[in-house]
C-alpha cells in the first residue's frame, strides 16, 4: 500500500442502514496514512483512530510493540460514562474521548 491509497477495513458490525449485498455492512473505506517496512495505518472514515496491519509478516512482535507504544490513547477519568462504557455503537466517536498519552 502507498500513503494516501484506499483501503477498506472490517469492523464486522453488521449495520443494518446497508442491504445485505452492500459491502459498507461489514467493512469502512479509509486511507492508508503511514507505510513502513513491516506495517501500515489505515484511518477509516467511520473512526479517528489508526489501525494497523502487517506487510508482509516480515515485522517481529518488538517492531509491533515499538509501534503501538508511539500511538497510544487514554480516556481520562472525566470523560468516562456509561454510554462510553456500553460501546456506545452508532450514537458516538469513541476516539474523539482519547488523547495521546503523555
Amino acid at each position: 500500500p502507498q500513503p494516501g491509497q484506499s483501503w477498506w477495513v472490517f469492523h464486522g458490525q453488521n449495520l443494518d442502514c446497508f442491504s445485505s449485498t452492500d459491502d459498507r455492512r461489514n467493512w469502512s473505506e479509509g486511507q492508508v496514512e503511514e507505510v513502513s517496512d513491516c506495517c501500515f495505518a489505515v484511518r477509516s472514515a467511520s473512526k479517528a483512530e489508526l489501525q494497523w496491519f502487517q506487510t508482509d509478516g516480515s515485522c517481529n512482535a518488538e517492531q509491533m510493540l515499538r509501534k503501538a507504544q508511539q500511538h497510544l490513547r487514554c480516556i481520562d477519568w472525566h470523560n468516562l460514562s456509561l454510554e462510553l462504557l456500553s460501546g456506545c455503537v452508532g450514537s458516538c466517536n469513541s476516539f474523539d474521548f482519547s488523547r495521546p498519552v503523555r
